[in-house]
């Protein structure tokens, strides 16, 4: 009764909070104006949102690649594999915590637990870029409406420095009696300069993809000119790096943010939307059907 009960409870509170973001900032009386809006999309947007998604989670498969290279060498096409994985079950789980258990599913055993933290090390330094991008742009967009976030963002940001910096510092310096412990400060110990700039290139780069296809959406259907809607594009992803990511509020808060940060007019609030869901549809939820493959073909291979 437990495992019905819970999951349950977890879908209801978040189908309340997506009820609760679109009632806030939806102001849209026909909601069909939406789905007409998405598909009045033109084709060609379609295959420019796809691009933007096939190279997007290709970067991201690159720095996995790079992220285990001392770990655990593997070919491009099995971190594309894993990353996909990882996709596919962090919309389940919150705080992107399955991306973690998606991409070590496809590791040696001995070496999942080490490749943790290389995944994590690789999301900080995502939402590294994430916050030092969006805190300009935030504070150029709304000058001092929300100072108090950018604040919050600026120190997160120098806590998460400090923590990667006495991690790399002091934990492959210790020795430890626990076998999964030494492992991973023999894994921290091989991380080289160059590797950990690769990354942090990577994850530049990626950023720069991202919002890039995601601002040029919007200003080709019309809701905003090509400056704004980069700042914009920035707004969104630092205020949804704090939200918390699984498949039920995702959408919501998605969809619901681009409407507070461009505060477009009532006829325009349908194109915007319709933008934003299909940014949706081409970067979480196309990624996650191969990648529950993958899973599926995965985990069938080793019974």
């Amino acid at each position: 009764m437990k495992k019905i009960l819970v999951p349950a409870l977890k879908i209801l509170i978040s189908a309340g909070i997506v009820w609760a973001a679109w009632r806030w900032f939806l102001k849209i009386d026909n909601p069909y104006e939406v789905w007409n809006a998405f598909v009045d999309l033109p084709l060609w947007l379609h295959g420019f949102a796809l691009l933007g998604c096939c190279l997007n989670w290709g970067l991201e498969s690159l720095k996995w690649k790079v992220l285990t290279r001392n770990l655990e060498p593997m070919s491009y096409k099995l971190a594309l594999k894993g990353t996909l994985a990882g996709a596919a079950v962090s919309n389940v789980l919150p705080f992107r915590v399955g991306e973690y258990l998606g991409r070590i599913f496809f590791l040696k055993e001995e070496n999942r637990l080490p490749a943790i933290f290389n995944s994590v090390f690789g999301s900080m330094c995502q939402m590294a870029i994430t916050i030092l991008i969006g805190i300009p742009a935030v504070a150029l967009l709304f000058e001092n409406k929300y100072s108090g976030l950018l604040k919050a963002a600026g120190l997160g940001l120098l806590g998460m420095l400090a923590l990667l910096l006495l991690i790399f510092y002091f934990l492959p310096k210790l020795e430890w009696k626990k076998k999964w412990l030494q492992k991973l400060a023999d894994d921290i110990q091989h991380f080289s300069k160059q590797q950990i700039f690769g990354v942090l290139f990577i994850s530049t780069l990626r950023y720069a993809v991202f919002a890039f296809f995601y601002a040029m959406a919007i200003y080709k259907t019309g809701v905003s000119d090509f400056d704004h809607a980069i700042l914009g594009v920035a707004c969104i992803f630092l205020f949804q790096s704090f939200a918390p990511s699984i498949i039920f509020t995702d959408a919501g808060v998605r969809t619901a943010l681009p409407l507070m940060i461009f505060s477009v007019s009532q006829s325009l609030q349908a194109s915007l939307v319709a933008v934003a869901a299909m940014n949706y549809t081409y970067n979480v939820l196309l990624p996650a059907l191969p990648g529950l493959w993958f899973l599926a073909i995965q985990k069938w291979s080793r019974r």
